[in-house]
């Protein structure tokens, strides 16, 4: 089955389903959330003072794509109660939380609903909730742990675990987790056990049934994250609410006792109102997780991870527990594996267990399905039509062949046999042709099918893929911040003006809402394996990086965040997230968005400029002022650099440069350097500009540029540093293709800071390798700004100070900050 084909086949699957859900709901929901609604088989339960089982109807309440209807309310002030059964030595006691009456579990204790009074149904996502009171944790990691089971069933390898109540919770609270029901049985019960020595006490059970609300239009609060004030905050996190606590990954010494308490952990993420990344087991085994965060945060929208173009990694749980990710990767079949040309699976390089997956038409059928058919589904019947989350976020969405391909970017060893004749007979280039075409059209189905009433949010790395934003919401620049600090100096201004560029071009391309996550990132050693070290509180330096990457955040409308690890770090407070009416940087929510909204576009500061060298090929010949390969020449006015062999690997690429001295840079300059671009034929790795000396690169961008017709006009800025020998190189990467530069030119000046302002305030960012010195006028700027002063915080006080800024301020290299000033109201 073809791609079109598959697609259309999925939308009327969706359509077919959201028929039948919105006929069903109009029965007893439709305008959910107003008194008397409910759904015709099921009504809210329970118990008297006498002891006698009621019914009412039940609270139903809507919440963007999910409908909760409670169905059973318990606060034990009745006796005897029908829906529950007391076991082990539960009981009813005086040492209560509410009312006159609670229920005391010690040490293996436990309560049953009753599924002869209340049955809860197959293949159902239920939430429950209860408030507490530990009186003893026990010796265990562990305080209570919830299940449901088939009616008549108290077999282990029929239960159905939920997340658990953790040793270090808060001594009293409210707890909720949920999972899904299976469907092995015709009805349910829930059981919640203590462990060995814990003695604690519980009221106000509560249960509510989660169903997926029919599909009218998009939540309010999708248009409520367009108007958000600034900064702007997002979060891309991988796990789950019982995984964070530990933290183990970000936190080695902490192997064997838990980090952070989850209410605490959940309290912490809920500053961002943006999160990707939890994993979609959540939906299964802890169902309330995103409706806890609702209610910390009722803005907030959530997607959870996903992976495409890779299998994923899974730990099946547990007994009869539904793992949505280990039912789909498990049954996996291997004819969907890439394989190399002997036929073994290409496995990611640097992540073992994981496999490239085949998302190309050569993709044979198996069980009617192509492996882009079979994710689909699952994501669209799965994952969306559950009403859990607000969409998806897809990682690793990269339209050329990726880098977990073994010598994905060595032609000489490039084995991934796309075609599937078993020979090493596809060069680098055409498995990146195959690749955009693949993912474009996936993608472009995927967003036939959802229209625009799920978010779709991708992560291709710390640039942007210049294929996928029209597809998207949003896209994840993960620790875009890292190619930064690179360079002679440490600190790369090239690859700063990529980052900007690309996050300008996500704001212009994507999907309203625009969702794009900003992640930085302070960790040194990032990859698969476990940290080198605690990853829990900010290092001089993490704070001098947020301060800057947040800076360049707000050159731009997108949500940010700072990682003092990466996507496994526990979400951290600086003083810059959220500070009060009197200036002061306050770990409250309530005080986000205090710079208001914009006043405009973001302006750069530009020095007078100076033309110092331009060159435009005119002459026929390599000018005398360049050497390079033998594989550059001038064709047609432009310069070339053609490598036809894709067969062979050039660790030093295909290069042209500039003669030593031959352009007059400047020691302790800033320069500005243009020049066009086209890509004639598609490259198999990627061209690179750099300024460099024998000693190595001062700064070098990656242009973004692969296949053939793709063009750019490029404007970055570079600081010489004292020395001499400076050279302007351009460098087809390790294999073949064809690339042509033309009209280059480069300017001694023409870069400085830039500035955009808020209602409140504004932010000042130095991306040059020297000290920057605003005058007064400067800092008042066009539009006059009185009243201004830093911010009173506590994590940097040379910088957050709290005190009237008058006369000049300096911000130091790759540095930033945001002054509160008084108020102007946004047009």
């Amino acid at each position: 089955m073809g791609d079109e084909e598959t697609e259309q086949t999925g939308v009327s699957h969706r359509r077919e389903f959201l028929a039948v859900l919105g006929a069903a709901m109009s029965l007893g929901l439709a305008g959910c959330g107003q008194e008397g609604e409910e759904r015709p088989t099921e009504r809210i339960t329970g118990t008297t003072a006498a002891g006698t089982a009621t019914e009412s109807k039940p609270p139903v309440w809507r919440d963007g794509q999910a409908i909760y209807t409670q169905i059973h309310s318990e606060d034990f002030e009745a006796s005897p109660i029908p829906e529950v059964r007391f076991n082990n030595g539960a009981e009813l006691t005086g040492e209560v939380i509410d009312g006159e009456r609670s229920v005391k579990l010690t040490s293996w204790a436990s309560i049953d609903t009753n599924p002869d009074a209340l049955s809860l149904s197959p293949d159902t996502h239920y939430l429950f909730q209860f408030d507490y009171k530990i009186l003893d944790r026990g010796a265990t990691n562990k305080i209570l742990e919830g299940f449901f089971l088939p009616k008549g069933s108290t077999s282990s390898e029929d239960t159905i675990h939920t997340r658990s109540m953790l040793a270090n919770a808060p001594r009293e609270g409210t707890f909720s987790t949920g999972a899904l029901t299976t469907n092995s049985a015709d009805s349910y019960y829930l059981k919640l056990q203590v462990n060995e020595g814990v003695s604690l006490v519980i009221d106000n059970l509560v249960i509510t049934r989660l169903d997926p609300a029919p599909v009218s239009g998009v939540p309010d609060r999708w248009s409520t994250l367009s108007q958000l004030p600034f900064p702007r905050l997002g979060n891309y996190i991988t796990g789950s609410p019982g995984s964070w606590p530990e933290s183990n990954r970000v936190a080695p010494d902490w192997s064997d006792e838990f980090v952070y308490a989850e209410a605490e952990f959940e309290e912490k993420l809920s500053f961002f109102d943006v999160v990707a990344g939890p994993f979609v087991n959540v939906q299964s085994m802890d169902t309330s997780f995103v409706k806890r965060m609702r209610e910390r945060n009722p803005d907030t929208v959530v997607v959870p991870y996903t992976n495409y173009i890779l299998t994923n990694y899974y730990w099946p749980e547990p007994h009869a527990t539904v793992d949505l990710e280990a039912e789909f990767y498990a049954d996996l079949p291997d004819e969907w594996i890439m394989k190399h040309a002997d036929g073994s699976a290409v496995e990611a390089d640097g992540w073992p267990g994981l496999y490239l997956t085949n998302i190309y038409e050569t993709c044979p059928e198996v069980g009617g399905q192509t492996y882009n058919e079979a994710v689909a589904d699952y994501w669209l019947n799965t994952i969306l039509n559950s009403g859990v989350w607000d969409g998806i976020m897809i990682d690793n969405v990269i339209s050329k062949a990726s880098h977990y391909i073994p010598a994905f970017s060595n032609p000489a060893r490039f084995d991934y046999d796309v075609n599937r004749n078993g020979r090493r007979d596809e060069t680098i280039a055409n498995a990146n042709e195959l690749t955009r075409s693949a993912i474009v059209a996936f993608l472009q189905n995927l967003r036939d099918e959802v229209g625009e009433h799920e978010l779709v949010i991708a992560n291709s790395g710390f640039n942007l893929d210049y294929e996928i934003p029209s597809y998207l919401n949003g896209v994840i620049f993960e620790l875009f911040n890292h190619p930064w600090y690179s360079g002679q100096s440490g600190t790369n201004e090239l690859a700063w003006r990529r980052s900007l560029d690309d996050y300008r071009r996500a704001e212009e391309t994507t999907l309203a809402p625009h969702l794009n996550i900003l992640e930085a990132g302070g960790g040194s050693d990032v990859g698969s394996g476990p940290a080198n070290r605690n990853y829990l509180e900010p290092t001089t330096a993490d704070i001098e990086k947020h301060r800057f990457a947040l800076g360049t955040a707000l050159l731009g409308d997108g949500f940010y965040e700072y990682d003092l690890y990466a996507n496994s770090s526990v979400p951290y407070w600086f003083d810059e997230y959220s500070v009060n009416a009197d200036g002061v940087a306050v770990e409250d929510t309530q005080y986000k968005g205090y710079l208001g909204m914009p006043l405009g576009d973001p302006v750069e500061l530009k020095s007078p400029a100076t033309l110092i060298w331009e060159e435009g090929f005119d002459s026929g010949s390599l000018p005398s002022g360049m050497e390079g390969d033998a594989e550059v020449y001038v064709e047609r006015g432009r310069m070339v650099i053609d490598n036809p062999d894709h067969t062979t690997y050039k660790p030093d690429g295909t290069a042209v440069e500039t003669r030593s001295g031959e352009i007059p840079f400047a020691p302790g300059e800033t320069h500005v350097i243009e020049f066009d671009w086209e890509i004639v034929e598609t490259i198999d790795d990627v061209v690179r500009t750099s300024v460099r000396t024998d000693s190595g690169d001062v700064a070098s961008v990656r242009l973004h540029g692969v296949f053939e017709g793709d063009t750019g006009s490029e404007h970055f800025h570079v600081t010489v540093p004292d020395g001499d020998g400076f050279r302007l190189k351009f460098s087809l990467q390790s294999g073949g293709g064809k690339v042509a530069i033309d009209d280059v030119k480069i300017y001694e000046g023409g870069a400085g800071p830039w500035r955009r302002d808020f209602e409140n305030g504004f932010v000042l960012v130095n991306p040059i390798n020297k000290a920057y010195t605003f005058s007064d006028a400067e800092l008042a700027g066009d539009l006059d700004r009185t009243g201004i002063k830093r911010i009173q915080g506590s994590q940097a006080p040379e910088v957050n100070n709290g005190r009237p800024v008058t006369g000049s301020l300096t911000l130091q290299p790759f540095d930033a900050i945001i002054l509160l000033a008084g108020s102007i109201g946004a047009s």
